[in-house]
C-alpha cells in the first residue's frame, strides 16, 4: 500500500490525503448513523455498554474512547440538525459536542423559544468561528440569562411586556438566540459564571489497567477549597540526598490527592464505628511506690514495715525537717492500676 509512494509527486500526495480524509470522515459518520440506529432499538446488542464493549473487543479504541464516539452518536441521534451540520462538514465534532452540552443545561432565566433559536445561531457561528471563538459565544448567552432577574425579559421589561418588539413575534426573527444584548462574541468580565453551582461537573472514569481518569469543571469557591486542602500535601520537599523534589506538579498533585484520601478515609473508617485512636483498648501501667531516706545512714532508724493489719509501733518523736514511718505519718501505701478497656463511646 505504501510501496512506490517515493516516486509519487507531492501534489499527488497532498490530493491522495484530501481524499483519505474526505473517506474517514465518510466513515466515521456511517458509523455514527449505525451506533444511533442501533441504540434506538430494544435489544441486548443495542445497550450502551454492550455496544462500548463491542467496540473496544474489534477495534484499537480504548474503553474511554469507545465510550465518547457511543455517547456523541446517542446525541446527535436526539439533536438531528446539529448532526445534519456534522455530517455535512460545516462544524467540527468538538463544535457540537460545545452546543449539545449548552442545549442541555440552559440557564434556568432562558425560555424554552429561545433554546432552538439558540441552537441555529450556535451553528451558524461555529461554522466560521474557532473553538475558544464558540467558547466565548456560549459564555457570553448563559452569563446574560444569568444575570436577568426571575420574571423579566433580557432587555429589561416585565414579563410578556412589549418592550422594542423583542417579545413575542417582535423582530427577533428565526435566528435571533435573544434579544438585544451584550456582544456575545465577547465574555462580560464582570459575569464569567465563576459562582455558578449549577454548571459544576466532575467526571472520574476507568481506564485500561483498572486506573481510573479525572476532570471536571467547578466554581471558584469549590475549587479554592480543593486547592486549599491539597497546598500543604502538595508541597515540595526535598529529596533523601537533599536535593529538591524531582517530582513533578502534576505529580505533587497526585501525590497530595492520595494522601487526602487516605486521611479521609481513616476518618470516615471512625466514624463508621472502628475504634480511633483515642478509642482503642490501652492499658494502664501498675505502679507501686515505697518511701527512700534521703541519705542512707537513716537506714538504720528505719524499721521494718509491720505486719498487714497490725498496729504500727510508736516511736519517738522524730527530729525536725525528718518524717519517718509510723511516727504520726502513715507509710506510703503502693498504688496499684488495673488493666482495663476504656468504656465505649456512644
Amino acid at each position: 500500500m505504501t510501496a512506490g509512494l517515493w516516486r509519487r509527486a507531492d501534489a499527488d500526495l497532498l490530493g491522495s490525503i484530501v481524499d483519505d480524509a474526505q473517506a474517514m470522515h465518510r466513515a466515521e459518520i456511517s458509523s455514527l448513523c449505525k451506533i444511533a440506529e442501533l441504540a434506538t432499538r430494544d435489544s441486548a446488542q443495542g445497550r450502551f455498554t454492550n455496544i462500548v464493549d463491542h467496540l473496544t473487543s474489534h477495534s484499537t479504541l480504548t474503553i474511554a474512547k469507545a465510550r465518547a464516539v457511543v455517547t456523541f452518536a446517542m446525541r446527535m441521534n436526539e439533536r438531528p440538525r446539529i448532526f445534519a451540520a456534522v455530517r455535512g462538514g460545516e462544524i467540527t465534532k468538538n463544535a457540537a459536542t460545545m452546543i449539545v452540552k449548552f442545549l442541555d443545561d440552559p440557564p434556568k432565566a432562558m425560555p424554552a423559544d429561545a433554546i432552538d433559536r439558540t441552537e441555529n445561531v450556535l451553528i451558524g457561528y461555529a461554522r466560521n468561528a474557532g473553538h475558544n471563538r464558540l467558547a466565548a459565544m456560549i459564555d457570553g448567552i448563559r452569563d446574560h440569562y444569568t444575570a436577568v432577574p426571575q420574571g423579566k425579559n433580557p432587555d429589561g421589561n416585565g414579563a410578556g411586556g412589549s418592550g422594542d418588539g423583542d417579545s413575542e413575534g417582535g423582530d427577533t426573527g428565526g435566528d435571533r438566540a435573544t434579544p438585544a444584548g451584550p456582544s456575545y462574541g465577547q465574555v462580560r468580565p464582570e459575569s464569567r459564571g465563576a459562582d455558578d453551582t449549577e454548571r459544576n461537573t466532575f467526571f472520574v472514569s476507568r481506564t485500561l489497567g483498572n486506573r481510573y481518569a479525572v476532570r471536571g469543571d467547578l466554581d471558584s469557591e469549590t475549587g479554592e477549597r480543593l486547592v486549599t486542602a491539597l497546598s500543604p500535601l502538595s508541597a515540595p520537599r526535598p529529596e533523601p540526598d537533599g536535593t529538591r523534589d524531582r517530582r513533578t506538579a502534576a505529580k505533587r498533585r497526585a501525590d497530595g490527592l492520595a494522601e487526602f484520601l487516605r486521611r479521609h478515609s481513616q476518618c470516615d473508617g471512625a466514624a463508621a464505628g472502628s475504634p480511633a485512636p483515642e478509642d482503642s483498648p490501652r492499658t494502664r501501667i501498675a505502679s507501686e511506690t515505697t518511701w527512700t531516706p534521703a541519705r542512707a545512714g537513716h537506714a538504720a532508724a528505719v524499721p521494718p514495715p509491720p505486719p498487714e493489719g497490725a498496729a504500727a509501733p510508736a516511736h519517738a518523736a522524730a527530729p525536725a525537717g525528718r518524717v519517718h514511718p509510723g511516727a504520726g505519718n502513715p507509710r506510703p501505701r503502693p498504688m496499684t492500676w488495673a488493666a482495663a478497656q476504656a468504656p465505649a463511646r456512644h
